[in-house]
């Protein structure tokens, strides 16, 4: 087709349906960029998503039974927990009294055979009786100061909304079945004394600056500084292990930063490296740390008080192939994580968050002893982070110990 053209000036120029095409192809062009960019950013989003949920998790166990929810994680939720306020952790009784969790009525028939299951709302009594001595006394940290920051002892009020037995949560965010009970009477099982990796998919987090744990930041609440990131915490853990006879590695490498996307991808490179070079590892743990922000843009603090000393509260995560991704022996993974926090629970009865179930894999197909380890939030002081990992790979020490006897 012939495009017409007039004269201007003595001069011939495109007419108006050449503007029009000029015009549709800077049109065209901007969209392509668009598409681009909005192609690269759900790239990004996808890569966030797989890197960090733990905000989503947390989601489902903070909710408080008042009227008014002043979080937006609260205000979402179903679950009942408790959430000690700082006012009351200094009446909190000894958490070395198993606490008595006693289910009213009668038991009512789990999804799965020759199981039983406590009903929906069983009676959960603190652990143990106030005690009438004098609670210890200690000096005020930079956390306990700040107004921002909100300290809290997360446990669930009820059963409601969790898979439970015998002391031990697990808020399912996937659509699987999980019989708790059945997992409790099968037992985990190793060849021999497990050799034991501990990897850090986000090495930067780090805690809450108190004292001489001072650092200087790489981002929000991050570092590349090992002596004070979840690096340091692991160092900890390795530091127990060794000294109960047990091999481990420790990888101290950092694979979020100076790019977050795609952490999950480098740290499972380290692993599989890891794993050619020692086929005994058969545990393998991703210590990580949590972080809780309010929607009024407080901090949340979880702690728990073991004698007269406030420990960071932590969690076990256990990712499954709902997702989509090739995962087929999570369930070894999650019977594990039900027998450590088992273990745990009995000796320090709010030390651990109930267990998070995840649709997404997060790695831990590598082993069928893979966790996620979460150790405090970024409201918690590196103090009470390693505190938290001394009696955590304490209590483990002494179950893998008694497994493998």
């Amino acid at each position: 087709m012939k495009r017409r053209l007039v004269t201007r000036h003595g001069r011939r120029v495109r007419g108006r349906s050449g503007g029009r095409v000029a015009l549709l192809a800077i049109f065209l062009g901007a969209l392509t960029l668009c598409v681009l960019s909005f192609g690269g950013a759900l790239a990004n989003l996808s890569q966030l998503i797989d890197a960090d949920f733990f905000d989503a998790a947390l989601a489902h166990e903070l909710s408080r039974p008042s009227a008014r929810a002043d979080s937006l994680l609260e205000a979402s939720l179903t679950p009942a927990v408790n959430l000690v306020e700082p006012s009351e952790l200094d009446r909190r009784p000894s958490p070395s009294a198993k606490p008595s969790v006693e289910p009213s009525g009668t038991p009512k028939p789990s999804t799965e055979p020759g199981a039983t299951e406590p009903p929906s709302t069983p009676s959960i009594e603190p652990s143990g009786a106030p005690s009438s001595d004098p609670a210890p006394t200690r000096e005020p940290n930079a956390a306990d100061l700040d107004p921002n920051i909100r300290t809290v002892t997360v446990a669930p009020g009820s059963t409601d909304g969790y898979c439970f037995s015998d002391g031990v949560y697990i808020k399912n965010g996937t659509k699987f079945d999980v019989d708790v009970r059945s997992y409790l009477e099968a037992v985990p099982e190793f060849e021999k004394k497990p050799h034991i990796l501990i990897v850090h998919t986000h090495a930067c987090e780090a805690y809450y600056p108190d004292g001489d744990d001072m650092y200087e930041p790489t981002d929000v609440e991050r570092t590349e500084d090992t002596n004070f990131n979840v690096v340091r915490v692991g160092d900890e853990l390795e530091k127990l292990l060794s000294e109960r006879g047990f091999s481990v590695e420790h990888i101290r490498e950092i694979f979020d930063y100076p790019s977050y996307n795609g952490s999950y991808t480098r740290t499972l490179k380290a692993i599989q490296s890891a794993l050619d070079e020692d086929s005994d590892i058969s545990i393998v743990i991703d210590l990580h740390r949590d972080a809780i922000e309010g929607a009024d843009g407080s901090t949340w603090r979880t702690v728990s008080d073991v004698d007269g000393k406030l420990a960071a509260q932590s969690m076990f995560v256990v990712g499954t192939d709902e997702g989509g991704l090739q995962h087929p022996n999570w369930r070894q993974n999650l019977l594990l994580a039900v027998h450590l926090q088992k273990y745990i629970v009995d000796r320090y009865p709010t030390l651990m968050r109930p267990i998070t179930l995840s649709p997404s894999r997060y790695n831990q197909h590598a082993t069928s002893g893979s966790l996620i380890l979460e150790v405090g939030t970024s409201g918690n002081t590196l103090d009470e982070a390693l505190y938290s990992i001394q009696l955590l790979g304490g209590a483990m020490c002494d179950f893998l110990e008694e497994l493998c006897a």
